[in-house]
């Protein structure tokens, strides 16, 4: 009997004050959907970026080397220090130095406007450590050396106002830090690499050397690896970190992999 009067004066109450009741009932509204929305959000994202490390393996290893003096630096421009990790590290299937340079594109339609491309400089090894498509033509191989190639990413050629199938681009030439280079590749959709910060869709692939021609001070400082199956990973970082340790006297060197990142 007693719950039924506190009931009613509640409900003459919320009656008498229908505006606020009203508003009341609103936020709560909102508030609930709101942390639903974001929770759901949350959990969308997180299977996303888990999914993208996952198409790129849990095999894969990022390598990046610290000069942190003169001799290292030296050693550093040119990729033939870097090359021979696959070979001298058991745990390591297969790898690929890299150097990374972002040359400004001028809008090619409204000339108003500047876009960012990646050049990666690196050996004919990137194509399958990244697992990069083939749309027409070839990759860079390590006998171009220093040879003015240039392999582009699937959106690339549209950046640069080219026009046609991928197969009518194959000889054609753009400009790269003022040189001209020829197109022998065009990639098909191939999935960014994540655990680097590649975009391959928007990006241009060149050989090595190619960079070290233009730029006399290029440091591949950075490298890309694939570990051999049913690898223990903390214990190839170990074995990675000291193949360098080894051949470069002591730099610093920093090894991530995507086993470590996806746990994350």
């Amino acid at each position: 009997m007693g719950s039924a009067i506190y009931f009613k004066e509640a409900w003459r109450s919320l009656y008498a004050s229908k505006q606020r009741t009203l508003l009341a009932l609103i936020g709560i509204v909102i508030g609930i959907a709101s942390v639903i929305a974001l929770v759901s959000i949350g959990k969308i994202v997180t299977a996303e970026a888990g999914k993208q490390f996952l198409a790129m393996g849990t095999d894969l290893v990022s390598i990046r080397i610290s000069a942190n003096n003169e001799k290292v630096k030296k050693k550093l421009q040119t990729p033939d220090m870097l090359a021979g990790l696959a070979q001298h590290t058991p745990c390591i299937r297969i790898s690929a130095p890299y150097y990374r340079k972002t040359m400004e594109l001028g809008d090619t339609n409204s000339n108003s406007h500047a876009r960012d491309i990646p050049v990666i400089a690196t050996t004919e090894s990137f194509m399958p450590t990244g697992k990069l498509l083939l749309n027409s033509g070839r990759f860079i191989s390590d006998l171009d050396r220093g040879r003015y190639f240039v392999v582009m990413g699937k959106e690339a050629p549209a950046m640069f106002g080219l026009k046609g199938k991928p197969e009518q681009l194959i000889g054609k030439s753009i400009d790269l830090f003022e040189q001209p280079f020829t197109i022998i590749g065009i990639l098909g959709h191939s999935p960014n690499i994540e655990q680097v910060d590649i975009e391959v869709d928007r990006s241009l692939f060149v050989p090595a050397r190619s960079m070290v021609r233009i730029f006399q001070h290029t440091q591949f400082k950075y490298m890309l690896a694939r570990m051999q199956p049913q690898t223990n990973s903390e214990a190839c970082v170990k074995s990675t970190q000291q193949y360098f340790y080894r051949r470069m006297q002591g730099p610093r060197v920093r090894v991530t992999t995507a086993e470590r990142l996806i746990k994350q």
